[in-house]
């Protein structure tokens, strides 16, 4: 039982020595961002701006998958929405897109 608890110990040691030094890095980046004068992202967002060049990187390799989920999304209106689009467009149905339209007698209170 003696090895047991010896070797959590060590583990126990080992996690806190790689937390620790990852606290000090994240710490020095913090430094560097806001010493430099370079970039005004990473000096007003340290640490996180970082991210933002990684991201303009990865930009275009995930655009061509949003672009196809986009395109299947956005297909063209068939026959029944061209419909409600007239009819809507005529005032022949109500939209309570705006509040203050609304009586206030009238008004229904949603909670």
């Amino acid at each position: 039982m003696d090895i047991v608890n010896q070797v959590i110990s060590f583990f126990a040691y080992l996690f806190v020595f790689a937390v620790g030094i990852l606290v000090l890095g994240v710490a020095e980046l913090y430094v560097v961002d806001i010493t430099q004068t370079k970039h005004a992202i990473r000096r007003n967002y340290p640490v996180i701006g970082r991210f933002r060049y990684y991201f303009e990187e990865l930009g275009e390799f995930f655009r061509q998958y949003f672009s196809q989920w986009i395109a299947r999304k956005c297909r063209s209106i068939g026959r029944r929405g061209h419909g409600y689009i007239g009819r809507r467009k005529a005032s022949t149905i109500r939209s309570r897109s705006d509040p203050h339209e609304m009586s206030v007698a009238s008004a229904r209170h949603y909670s």
